[in-house]
């Protein structure tokens, strides 16, 4: 990323690249499974403290080895996928509003920066005629954030849902499990039902984690549930269109030095969207 700046545009000095190098080796161990690894290490030339007003430093300087294992297959009707994932303390909240956009200067646990990050999960799953029925468990710890696009439908953004309402890792270390059921109808429709819960343990003081200013009336999610659904109906081959619906019920954490009582209600959130897709 040359001449990475962050969001206050106050960074402009030249030469502040952020770069990173790194392997990736993957391999078949037979016809059903797959196995893979990647480190890699990443440069920030950005300056930490670029005079920014009101005391707050401009930048994080996110440098550190970051890197991942994981296996993909099945063995006659048993299928499992995995992956553990970790991140240098300095990489955790890489890029985001709270790493690069007038830290305050007064906290000192600079975004979960003395902590290494680390997550995971596991995915068995079990087919059964038409139906695929497996249990996702995982967790995040540090401040490790797993891409956006892993998780379901409401809880992460997984088959590219567009009404995903929280990133996973995000405001806290999280617990989750989800049931997750696809059942090909025929040859042309396919149906996936997810049951989520997921437990996180907040972030509730200044340098707990990324995104997190310690600052009084700061909301934090507790725990949610998620139930939805996709329906996935092939037109042709590389031509789909995808129907999706999620409903999520979330608990919130209110953190306020001053007073206990909570000013907003724990309301439920549901989306549903349609997504043409067309693949060549």
């Amino acid at each position: 990323m040359e001449d990475g700046q962050n969001l206050s545009g106050v960074d402009k000095k030249e030469d502040n690249d952020e770069i990173r190098y790194g392997a990736h080796i993957k391999g078949k161990i037979n016809k059903d499974w797959t196995v893979g690894a990647m480190v890699a290490y990443q440069t920030d030339d950005r300056d930490e403290d670029d005079a920014a007003p009101s005391g707050k430093l401009d930048n994080i300087n996110n440098e550190g080895f970051f890197g991942s294992l994981y296996t993909k297959g099945k063995s006659g009707q048993f299928g499992l996928a995995a992956e553990l994932g970790i991140t240098d303390g300095d990489l955790n909240g890489f890029n985001t509003y709270s790493s690069d956009d007038y830290y305050d200067a007064t906290y000192t646990d600079v975004i979960g920066s003395n902590d290494t990050g680390y997550g995971g999960y596991i995915f068995p799953n079990f087919q059964i005629d038409k139906l695929n029925i497996g249990l996702n468990l995982g967790m995040t710890d540090g401040g490790f954030r797993p891409d956006t696009a892993f998780g379901f439908v409401m809880l992460g953004a997984g088959d590219n849902s567009i009404i995903s309402a929280q990133t996973i890792g995000d405001t806290g270390d999280w617990l989750w499990a989800g049931l997750v059921a696809e059942y090909a109808i025929n040859e042309s429709l396919k149906l996936t039902g997810n049951l989520v819960y997921a437990d996180v343990d907040a972030w509730t003081e200044a340098g707990d984690g990324p995104g997190f200013t310690g600052a009084d009336n700061s909301i934090a999610l507790e725990n949610a549930w998620e139930i939805s659904a996709v329906l996935q109906y092939t037109i042709s081959k590389g031509m789909d269109v995808f129907f999706a619906a999620g409903y999520l019920d979330p608990s919130l954490e209110y953190v306020n030095q001053t007073s206990s009582a909570s000013p907003l209600d724990d309301d439920a959130a549901f989306g549903a969207y349609t997504r043409f897709e067309l693949k060549f």
